[in-house]
């Protein structure tokens, strides 16, 4: 800091205890605690229904969607993801600010085509990481690799054509990277269906929690509003009615919804009707309606 006073100074704070003497001896010179935090973590082996491990092939696709996209836990009254932080560095009583700097959807073990499915894990991060105030910083675990599922670019070190190229998880990020505003909206849900998750992840989701059907945050930045949807559902359209408050224009000039599945993205214009703006959201669908 003595050659560059803007530096931001992160540590780890393993184990339980030196947040708290960081915070006695280093008082406000340290920025940011770090955390990891990945939902599932390790072999999807570990993963259970009713109290045994699951038998991958015994459940339907469904159930497998449902419970491998939304591991991690819920509030328990929206149902919407949220980020644990009862555990290392992100006890709250230390009063530092969090830098998630290990953070991904990582489950492996499984026949299963995983590839969109972590794509939403990745989604479902990003909103909960949005509505968590504690956490200044994220930085997604192996953005680049050779091998592992979770790689947002895939690099041949052999050199070989495509020298690379960008996963779904990838993807993700990037459709959220593009479309976002700096600031955060309050979001009031009404009528949003549920379902219970029908599989036990370790450290995150417990079989039976209610989780929201489709999860929302909103952002704004000069004059723009994005509002961001996961459609979990399977089968089902997520079915929206927008109304916006406390904006000098209530209704939009113009509207565009963008749509990211799994065999691509596509964008379409979306009208006013009523007062309200009313989308549906294809299931298995990430989207990010923009509002100017």
């Amino acid at each position: 800091r003595q050659v560059d006073p803007s530096i931001q100074i992160i540590t780890d704070a393993y184990p339980d205890g030196f947040a708290q003497l960081c915070r006695k001896r280093l008082e406000d010179r340290l920025d940011m605690m770090a955390l990891h935090s990945y939902l599932p973590f390790g072999s999807l082996e570990k993963m259970k229904r009713d109290g045994q491990p699951v038998v991958w092939d015994k459940i339907t696709a469904e159930e497998s969607w449902l419970g491998l996209t939304s591991t991690m836990p819920v509030d328990p009254v929206t149902g919407l993801a949220r980020i644990p932080l009862d555990f290392g560095s992100g006890r709250p009583d230390h009063g530092y600010a969090l830098a998630l700097t290990e953070w991904n959807w990582n489950g492996w073990g499984t026949s299963l085509k995983l590839d969109w499915i972590r794509a939403f894990g990745a989604a479902n991060y990003l909103h909960a990481m949005m509505r968590e105030p504690k956490i200044k910083l994220a930085t997604q675990s192996m953005l680049i690799g050779t091998s592992w599922g979770i790689n947002s670019i895939r690099v041949n070190p052999d050199g070989k054509m495509p020298s690379s190229f960008i996963q779904p998880v990838g993807a993700v990020t990037g459709f959220y990277a593009a479309h976002h505003g700096r600031q955060r909206l309050r979001v009031e849900l009404d009528s949003v269906p549920k379902y219970r998750q029908p599989l036990t992840s370790a450290g995150g989701a417990e079989q039976g929690a209610e989780v929201a059907a489709a999860d929302v945050v909103a952002t704004a930045s000069d004059g723009r509003v994005w509002v961001h949807v996961i459609n979990r559902q399977f089968n089902d359209k997520a079915l929206l009615k927008i109304r916006l408050e406390g904006f000098a224009n209530v209704f939009p000039a113009h509207s565009n919804l963008r749509l990211l599945q799994e065999g691509g993205s596509l964008e379409q214009g979306i009208g006013v009707k009523s007062g309200f703006i009313e989308a549906a959201i294809p299931p298995r669908t990430i989207a990010c309606l923009e509002l100017e």
